[in-house]
Order: C-alpha cells, then structure tokens, then sequence
C-alpha cells in the first residue's frame, strides 16, 4: 500500500551468509556457491505477493516474467525440475482489530499463510504440481498451460491488508502442516517475496490499537508509519517520528510488536537444515548503500510523520524494504528493486541461483582467468566437502594439481548455464559422492 512520495533511492546490494568451516579463501572479489554433491529434482517454489492497494501492475509484472523464469529452471536437456508451485499473500490480517482489508469477524487471520488457487479453474488443488513420470511425460494438476495457471493464481488483486507481513505469511506458509502436501522434505525451496512496502509482521494486536491515536500517544495514529517506527531502526534516532533523513537503518531486533529478523532465519535453517537447500529472492521498495530513510510530513495530515523516501517505475511507488533487506542479508539471498518495469532479469536471475541450489553450480559473475594464455579457465577457488551426516569436511584440490581423488575444475557451459560467462564448476570424482554431502565453492570473480 503506497501513496504519492518525494525522494528516490538507490539499489540494494546482497551479501552471502559466511561458509560454515574455515578455509583459505582466494584473494580479491569473490563469489560463493554452496550446492549438494548429488543433484536434487525436487523443488517447492513459494511466491508471497502483496495484495494491498496498487500492488496489481506489480502482479502483473510478475507473471509476465514467470515464463522466463522457467525457462531458466530448465537442465540441459531442457526439463524443469519436479514443481510445486504455491502462492500466498501478506495479509495475515490485523490480530481480530477489525481494519478494512485486513481482520473481519470471520477471518481474523486474514489470508493465514494459506496456499490457496485463486478459484481458478483447471485447478485440482491448492497449488501447482508438475513432475516428471517415468515415460518422460508430465504429471500435473491442472489443465492448459503452466504460465497462464500461475497467472490466474498469482494476479490477487488489490484489497488486502494495508500492514503487509511479508515474513510472517513466508513462516505462516511453511509451518509443518499447514498447508499439507506443499512442502517435500528433501525438495529444494525457493521463496519469491514481492511487496512495495518492508515487513510489518506482527505478533501483538495491542500494535493495531485506537485508530484515533494521536501523533502524542505511544503508538501514534494507526498508520503504516507504525511499520517503520516499531520494526526498524537507524542510527542517531532519538525521535523517529521527527521529520528529517536517517542512515543506518536496519531491523528493529528488540521491537515489542514485530518478530525479529533473526527468528525468521531460524525458522528456514531449522526447516531445511541441509546447506544450500533453500534459496531466497526479494522484490522491494530500493535501500541504498547508507540504508538511507526520508521522515516527512503525512500528506493527508502534515502533523503526522510517514516514510516520504521510495522509489517509482511505470508500475508504482515502493517504500524502502530495511527488515527486508536485513533478512535477505542474513539469508544470504539475493534481492531486486520492485521499482522496475518488468521482472524478467529478476527471475531470469533466481532461476539461476535456484540452478545451485539444485546441484548445477554456474558462477553469476565471471571467474577470474589468472593465466589467459593457458587453456580453459585456470580459476582460483577453495572448495570444500562437508557430509552432513557425519560432520566431516574436507578441501577438494583442482583437477590441475593432480593429486588424485576428487577435484575440481571451472569450465564454460553455456548449456548448463546459459547466462553470464557460463561459468561452471565441474566436479571430477574416481567413486560416487558421499551420500548427503554439499560443496561450498568460493572463487575469485572480474
């Protein structure tokens, strides 16, 4: 839910969690990769969508990416991975506060995290499967195409609640039974949050209080500001509802309404505990590198403060996304700009990074060729094996070295990684992987 803004920020750039176990690392920029030694076919795609006012163009941004999107989940053979494909929104309602959009007497909850299918038709659930048979042939749930029944299930309209809890319908969705069948236990998990304003999830009602709370009362009046001033804070902000510009600003760790950051890491690490197993992409509201906020007059009422920075494209305005981008951080996800005209580099992007999470590891950017002369890439990386079950780890030494066992080399395959320098990872092994194992691979990148 936005209203007309004034000032315009920069993208946010993402950062990778730390790897687990130590190693020497490869001087200069680098990237990470953490995949499974075996390639997995499973994978559960969770799209949570903002359904609050003018947030409709940006649905429509968005399924008109999805089949770029698939395309880019295809192997080289030109298959798509096992799918179940859900959606839900971020109306978790306003704990039974009766708000328009948001709580009724019926539905407190609002949405509840529920995967629902839009009442499509040709629907046989409450969300999309499509898997590989044997013979080669697919075994859906629905009728006609795959794109045009995300479409139907995905395009949510624009009366939902106006304090949209991204993080919270993502943790509602995936709690253990409540939406039975969705999520399989060894699939990967790919997560799409879409919202043009940052999270407000919130776990106490007494936050929604009197709606005829003045700019005095501890709560302040019942706006979205609520969102900003509880669930995050910046630096040298004594008074965050005094108008003026903020740096510095992040989640809000210890707020009193809203859940943590931090818990909401838990929760997907205690979901899927193997390494690389979920894979984490965010369209919001721009952060730039200051993580930067404009306080400002309310336009409908100027003794009000309200979030004045944000970010504009023909589909609409976004707030800045500070517990968003502090989750994705943590995550190690990767996020986007919602203040674009359309989605396909977005999702032509976490497809590839989704290719990792299966087992395909191909680099975003271009490994760094130290010898240009020499044939084929000569890479500096430190790669390394962990069996998860057993906890031991290892370093796998290149291919070049020579040492026997195990090893490693980077090649260009355009057809297992179509985008970038199509860089990719190969590894080269005399026996087959130890069972359960993943690979965390940092290389040196241009």
């Amino acid at each position: 839910m936005r209203r007309l803004p004034t000032l315009a920020l920069l993208a946010a750039a993402c950062s990778e969690p730390p790897p687990s176990r130590s190693a020497p690392f490869p001087s200069g920029p680098t990237e990470r990769l953490t995949f499974p030694a075996a390639p997995r076919r499973e994978l559960d795609l969770l799209f949570v969508i903002d359904n609050s006012g003018s947030t409709v163009e940006w649905q429509m941004a968005l399924t008109a990416a999805f089949p770029v999107f698939l395309a880019g989940l295809r192997d080289d053979a030109g298959a798509l991975p096992d799918l179940h494909v859900g959606v839900v929104t971020t109306n978790l309602g306003s704990g039974g506060v009766p708000i328009g959009g948001c709580s009724t007497a019926a539905r407190p909850d609002g949405d509840d995290g529920r995967l629902t299918n839009n009442g499509c038709a040709g629907i046989d659930g409450s969300f999309l499967r499509d898997g590989a048979r044997a013979d080669g042939t697919r075994d859906v749930n629905y009728t006609g195409l795959l794109p045009d029944r995300f479409r139907c299930m995905a395009q949510r309209g624009s009366s939902g609640c106006g304090f949209e809890a991204s993080l919270g319908a993502m943790r509602r969705a995936l709690e253990p039974g409540h939406n039975p069948g969705f999520l399989r236990g060894d699939a990967a998990l790919g997560i799409v949050i879409q919202t043009d304003e940052d999270d407000c999830s919130v776990a106490d009602p007494t936050f929604f209080g009197d709606p005829n709370a003045t700019v005095a009362s501890p709560l302040g009046p019942r706006t979205s500001f609520r969102c900003h001033e509880f669930g995050v804070q910046c630096d040298d902000d004594p008074e965050p509802r005094a108008f003026g510009v903020r740096t510095g600003c992040r989640s809000r760790e210890d707020s009193p309404f809203m859940p943590s950051v931090a818990s909401y890491v838990r929760f997907l690490v205690a979901l899927k505990p193997a390494p690389g197993q979920v894979a984490v992409t965010a369209m919001f509201g721009e952060v730039d590198a200051a993580r930067t906020v404009e306080i400002g007059p309310d336009p409908n009422d100027t003794s009000r403060p309200w979030v004045a920075s944000y970010c504009a494209s023909s589909n609409g305005v976004a707030n800045p996304g500070f517990r968003l981008a502090h989750f994705i951080d943590a995550v190690g996800g990767t996020s986007r700009t919602i203040c674009r005209d359309g989605f396909d580099e977005t999702m032509a992007a976490f497809a590839a990074r989704i290719h990792v999470t299966l087992g395909v590891p191909c680099f975003a950017g271009a490994v760094h060729d130290a010898d240009p002369a020499a044939p084929g890439v000569q890479a500096q990386c430190t790669v390394g094996e962990t069996t998860v079950a057993t906890g031991d780890f290892h370093l796998l030494p290149a291919c070049a070295d020579g040492l026997g066992g195990a090893c490693w080399r980077v090649v260009e395959d355009a057809a297992r990684c179509p985008l970038g320098a199509h860089h990719y990872l190969a590894i080269e092994r005399p026996a087959a992987a130890p069972t359960g194992a993943t690979l965390t691979a940092t290389c040196t990148v241009d």
